[in-house]
């Protein structure tokens, strides 16, 4: 297998556990904000998501449409659908024609009017609807690809991003002293 290859695979399966990640923090952080009185109830999500330093409060009004739709945000869920999809792209006859197909309708969905106006009226049904077509296509992935090198460097992306939310989520946890008790 070609490096390049194992790249995009890596990468394409990274990206789309980033987003349905990104999905269930900005949907915890918006139950939170519900019940706390804190005047920045946003602020661990920025830096749980590493994200701090690129929103720009003067610019941006809501840290939830910095972190889904802002395309100044390289890690927003929009812009990490459409990285998924460019690695996708590149590595076209190591994935199913399934997984081609649902990535590309999760791309135009999230590029569409529908999508923003969906975030402004329903926010939790877009986070809903994000994290479902994260899970389709983790179904597909596991499904209709060969599990071979290419299948195993996905699940590489995937865990390893998983990971990393993690301990991130547990180091933010541990700076406020809410770490959970074990």
């Amino acid at each position: 297998m070609l490096s390049r290859v194992a790249n995009s695979l890596y990468w394409l399966s990274r990206y789309l556990e980033r987003a349905e990640n990104l999905a269930r923090l900005v949907e915890v952080n918006r139950y939170e904000s519900l019940e706390n009185s804190d005047p920045n109830p946003w602020l661990p999500l920025l830096y749980t998501t590493c994200t701090e330093d690129s929103f720009n409060e003067s610019e941006e009004s809501d840290v939830g449409m910095f972190i889904s739709f802002s395309e100044d945000n390289p890690d927003s869920i929009r812009e990490c659908v459409a990285q998924a999809r460019e690695n996708a792209r590149m590595v076209r006859d190591q994935i199913s024609e399934e997984i081609w197909r649902e990535l590309n309708r999760f791309h135009l969905f999230i590029r569409s009017n529908d999508a923003s106006h969906l975030w402004q009226t329903q926010p939790e049904t877009f986070h809903r609807r994000t994290i479902e077509f994260c899970m389709l296509l983790s179904g597909l992935i596991h499904a209709t690809v060969l599990h071979d090198e290419g299948w195993h460097f996905m699940q590489i992306g995937k865990f390893i991003e998983r990971a990393d939310k993690t301990t991130r989520v547990l180091d933010m946890l541990a700076y406020q002293g809410q770490a959970p008790r074990t």
